[in-house]
């Protein structure tokens, strides 16, 4: 499906928390249907927490992706802890506008703001398998996929571009 309008993505700031964490919650709840039984539940951690979203956005490169004045999408970009990559983390996009293209925009405007020659790396839940083609679609290569964490009841595939 085609999108409708372009979304402007600029820096996150403190005064967008509250938003990005209902967006948030938003997003990550569309696929709790879709986690094995068993597996814990809730979103990633901290997704839900309105500290949390804080501290994200003082300590990465926070982003948000807007609609006029209506935030609909967020993605926060991090170093690698072995500094070959960046890592992009808890890419979301509220579960009205999905599948208009919004995420596909984001991802993209987000990357166009680095080196060309940055390396990228995610993760996305096993059970996920709708963010998996999503992923590929961006040009990312599956790298790994891990065996199921039983403190969480699923698994994990990492991805590179």
């Amino acid at each position: 499906m085609q999108s409708l309008a372009r979304v402007r993505v600029e820096q996150a700031t403190v005064a967008d928390a509250e938003e990005l964490r209902q967006v948030a919650v938003s997003a990550f709840f569309l696929i709790e249907g879709l986690k094995p039984e068993g597996a814990i539940p809730g979103g990633p951690s901290g997704h839900d927490i309105l500290t949390r979203q804080r501290e994200w956005i003082r300590q990465w490169e926070y982003y948000k992706a807007c609609l006029g004045e209506k935030i609909v999408g967020g993605c926060i970009v991090k170093p690698r802890w072995d500094a070959v990559a960046l890592e992009l983390f808890g890419l979301f996009v509220h579960s009205d506008y999905m599948d208009r293209g919004y995420g596909r925009q984001l991802l993209m405007a987000v990357m166009d703001r680095y080196p060309i020659d940055a390396g990228w790396f995610l993760e996305a839940p096993d059970y996920a398998t709708g963010n998996h083609r999503f992923y590929e679609r961006c040009g990312f290569r599956l790298q790994h996929q891990s065996s199921v964490d039983t403190r969480l009841g699923f698994g994990f595939y990492t991805y590179i571009r």
